[in-house]
């Protein structure tokens, strides 16, 4: 067998069998380490910033640009939990957003439009972070079927949604965010989720003074919290129930569970997060009357909020170290204090604003959605009739390719089979004239034969669709091997680099590259007829190059040959029936993709398309 492979691959069964399990399990084993990354991010663990180089690194050196974006935002949420407010941390979030517009990856895209409305959170722009966390919602929302992780991430944003509004006197939408949160929570079955959103409900009853119910949700919290073993989490349970039971005066017990939470939160090592908690049980010592303890801890607060640069409850410090100055005569001070305070307590006006802005701008959203919600039941009526219809259209089609492959095809079957016992019963009989008669009844119905074939298959692009994975390399092996021994013989056929793995029908796939490569071989009066092709990477897909030594196509007919039944050279000089490049077309524009025609470096055509690439495993986000 001449027909050759070669360049960097030699086609075989296992040789390209090799190939894409090697590839595949590249981007199985970063899937993995992210759906760690993803996990230690939730849990803050510092030691998830050596995992995410680790991606960073695979995506330069494999030219990865989506796994590239989600080293760049997981590295952003990293450093969010480490200082909300880090710069360098909203600057990636923005980087990863700009660049993930450039790629069809919608969860991922939802889950870095999460991200930057928890870091506009963070700076104390509300509005928008609202705005943010809405288009995340939007993005995820519009999934029609919603796997675990979707499901996993609908729970967070919610529950974003629903902590922003802690700043809004809105609670009516809070409880309904928070309601959503935790069905999407409870859904997904992740425990750490499910505590964040008892968490959050316990907040909400504990601010409306139920605090029998708050403290329930509270237990349930920490309960979860406990079975994963979630320090953040179980810092914020200790937290929020001593906080509770201080506000109930059972002192003791409330410091008991705030210093509880102020061990772990040392261990974690957030300044901001400890000085939180110290303004807490600053606040308990307080109410207890133990101004000396309440002074303690309320200036290790401020220390430690002044040097995480957080503008959060830093007036709150003040205003009470104030006030226990004053309860101990120490008057200079008390007055030194107020001064800070009543200084901040003016920057927080802003925030205040903001949050009433924030609650005009919920209620026109509100009004928007639903305005929006109607518009949409008239727009999916209007589909459902319009899917109705293409229904109707694709079984008349079916119809349409029953007929031809049965009620045209069998009488013409017939009228050959016929003709051609006629020319063998009365040949000897037949002057030269009615032979060559005979001969064009013949050859017309084997014309007639191939076109309703050729049409038949055209017809069937659009309706039988069985998409799946490909591998390029067999479908080029199981081309040459199918050939005529004798073209084989005579002809080359290079392929000059690995070919890709693909989603698509195979037997579509097959046709289109059989179609080609035999045009190739066809139309060519080279001694010995060429075929190359090669593979790129571009334009959002693989660019496929199939090209040959051949007569070649003129420029101004490059278009013109993928419409149906058009001929560039009569039945003498070259077979055929005008259908197969119509037939190419339409099955590279039912994947999306695009096919034209150049000039071969070779001397002849080089036709090119563009194939999506197989989908990478993605959870997305």
């Amino acid at each position: 067998m001449n027909a050759k492979i070669s360049g960097m691959v030699n086609i075989s069964t296992q040789a390209v069998t090799s190939h894409a399990e090697n590839a595949q399990g590249g981007w199985h084993n970063i899937e993995l380490l992210l759906d760690k990354i993803r996990e230690m991010n939730l849990e803050r663990k510092p030691e998830v910033k050596e995992l995410i180089e680790q991606v960073r690194e695979w995506a330069e050196n494999n030219n990865h640009e989506v796994y590239k974006i989600e080293a760049i935002h997981e590295r952003a949420i990293y450093l969010l939990w480490i200082n909300g407010t880090d710069e360098e941390a909203f600057n990636l979030a923005q980087q990863a957003l700009n660049l993930v517009n450039a790629y069809t990856q919608p969860l991922l895209a939802a889950r870095i439009n999460k991200t930057m409305g928890m870091a506009f959170y963070y700076k104390g722009i509300y509005l928008k972070s609202q705005e943010y966390y809405l288009n995340a919602l939007r993005l995820m929302e519009s999934f029609p079927q919603k796997n675990d992780y979707i499901i996993e991430e609908l729970a967070r944003t919610y529950y974003g949604l629903a902590i922003l509004h802690d700043l809004s006197q809105f609670n009516e939408l809070k409880k309904t965010y928070l309601g959503k949160a935790l069905e999407y929570a409870l859904q997904s079955g992740k425990k750490g989720t499910i505590s964040r959103c008892y968490n959050a409900f316990a907040v909400y009853y504990a601010k409306q003074k139920e605090f029998e119910i708050a403290l329930n949700y509270y237990q349930k919290s920490l309960d979860l919290a406990l079975q994963v073993g979630e320090k953040n989490m179980l810092a914020v349970c200790y937290n929020n129930l001593g906080s509770t039971h201080v506000e109930l005066k059972q002192f003791e017990k409330g410091i008991e569970y705030l210093n509880q939470a102020l061990e772990i939160k040392i261990q974690v090592g957030k300044a901001s997060a400890i000085g939180f908690t110290h303004i807490h049980i600053g606040k308990a010592f307080f109410d207890w009357g133990k101004y000396h303890d309440s002074l303690t801890h309320f200036l290790e607060a401020e220390k430690l909020i002044i040097s995480a640069g957080t503008k959060h409850e830093i007036h709150t410090c003040y205003d009470y170290i104030s006030k226990i100055f004053a309860q101990l005569n120490d008057f200079e001070s008390a007055y030194l204090y107020q001064k800070k305070f009543i200084e901040k307590a003016n920057e927080n006006q802003n925030f205040h604003t903001a949050a009433a802005i924030l609650d005009a701008q919920t209620k026109f959203e509100l009004d928007k959605k639903e305005k929006e919600a109607e518009l949409l039941r008239q727009k999916n009526a209007e589909i459902e009739r319009y899917a109705q219809r293409l229904e109707n259209s694709n079984k008349e089609l079916k119809q349409f390719a029953h007929i031809a492959s049965h009620d045209l095809k069998e009488p013409l079957r017939m009228v050959g089979s016929y003709v051609s016992l006629l020319e063998k019963k009365i040949s000897s009989r037949l002057t030269a004239d009615e032979s060559v008669y005979m001969q064009f009844i013949l050859d017309g119905t084997k014309r007639m034969y191939s076109l309703i074939n050729d049409i038949l298959e055209i017809s069937k692009i659009n309706v039988e669709t069985h998409v799946r994975e490909v591998n390029l390399n067999l479908v080029v092996y199981e081309i040459i091997h199918n050939l005529a021994p004798e073209v084989r013989s005579t002809a080359d056929i290079l392929v000059q680099s690995s070919l890709p793995v693909i989603e698509a029908d195979r037997t579509q796939i097959l046709q289109l590259f059989q179609n080609l490569i035999s045009n190739a071989i066809k139309y060519n009066k080279s001694e010995r007829p060429r075929v190359e092709i090669s593979c790129q990477n571009g334009n959002g897909g693989c660019e496929i190059t199939i090209e040959d030594n051949g007569i070649g196509i003129a420029p101004e007919y490059r278009e013109k040959v993928f419409v149906i039944f058009q001929r560039l050279h009569s039945r003498n000089e070259f077979s055929g029936t005008g259908v197969g490049l119509a037939i190419c077309k339409k099955i590279v524009d039912n994947m999306n993709g695009k096919i034209w025609i150049e000039r071969s470096d070779l001397g002849g055509s080089a036709f090119k398309f563009i194939l999506p690439k197989k989908s990478e495993p993605s959870k997305e986000i």
